[in-house]
């Protein structure tokens, strides 16, 4: 059922909230608002889809949340006229893929929140247009592999969240670009190796998380250019033995947990003589 949302009062409205509604196909464009509308929100309202330019008669909008539906299909216009868009959340909804371009517009988006989705596949083409986004998260989808250059158009993002997916494998320059990332989310996951320079290029990363996963062989130079990495998490995973000097060479590393994996004797004899690992969590 199509349902629209046809007036409102002329009273000076900032923030609106349309939540528990039951729409299929969503759209706004007989709403007449004040032009001093800047924040947005339909939570749990049974959208299934969100019909082409359905805000662009909403110019001001800074949030707009559309978590909790339904929503399986964007189409590709449908965020036409948000070029002052901030924020954007479309966690808790059905999405199984990201039409190409349908960011384009979304030059000022800061924060894009797509978890909690059935996305199992994202590359380049899913984030065009979003050149300042700082924050982005895409935990608790289907994400199988990142692709080469998957962020390089996203260069100002500082954190991302790729947490609870099903990650087998990262390929390399996947993380291309990425000059200003200071946090990396690769937890409870289903990755088994990394490789040779996986990371590079991620001078300022500072937090990275790789526990739950199924790591077996980490290679000698699989952390190479992480040279102001203080924080790694490689709990829980299925590593027996860490090549010398792998960890050795992040110089700025302060934590590292390694606890609940099968390290052998050498490796724990290792781990215990690193010089530049202020604090150490072994089993």
């Amino acid at each position: 059922m199509e349902k629209e949302i046809s007036s409102f009062s002329d009273e000076a409205v900032f923030q609106l909230t349309i939540e528990k509604s039951n729409f299929d196909n969503f759209h706004m464009k007989n709403v007449k608002l004040p032009k001093n509308f800047f924040f947005l929100s339909v939570l749990n309202s049974k959208i299934r889809k969100v019909e082409s330019g359905a805000f662009k008669e909403f110019s001001l909008l800074d949030s707009l949340d559309l978590k909790e539906n339904q929503i399986e299909t964007l189409e590709s216009d449908v965020f036409l006229g948000l070029q002052l868009l901030q924020v954007l959340n479309l966690s808790k909804n059905n999405l199984g893929k990201l039409p190409k371009d349908v960011f384009l517009n979304l030059s000022r988006l800061l924060n894009l929140d797509l978890s909690q989705n059935s996305l199992s596949k994202i590359n380049m083409d899913s984030f065009k247009g979003l050149t300042r986004l700082i924050q982005l998260n895409l935990t608790y989808n289907k994400i199988e592999e990142i692709e080469p250059e998957t962020f390089k158009i996203t260069n100002k993002l500082q954190d991302i969240h790729l947490n609870n997916n099903q990650i087998k494998y990262i390929h390399k320059n996947a993380f291309v670009g990425l000059n200003e990332i200071k946090s990396l989310v690769l937890s409870d996951n289903k990755i088994e190796k990394l490789q040779e320079h996986v990371f590079e290029g991620l001078d300022v990363l500072q937090e990275l998380h790789l526990e739950n996963n199924l790591i077996k062989d980490i290679e000698k130079l699989s952390f190479s250019g992480l040279s102001n990495l203080k924080f790694l998490n490689l709990s829980n995973n299925e590593i027996t033995n860490i090549p010398e000097n792998v960890i050795g060479s992040i110089q700025q590393l302060y934590v590292l947990d390694a606890t609940h994996n099968k390290l052998n004797e050498d490796a724990i004899k290792l781990l215990k003589n690193l010089n530049n690992v202020q604090t150490l969590y072994t089993d």
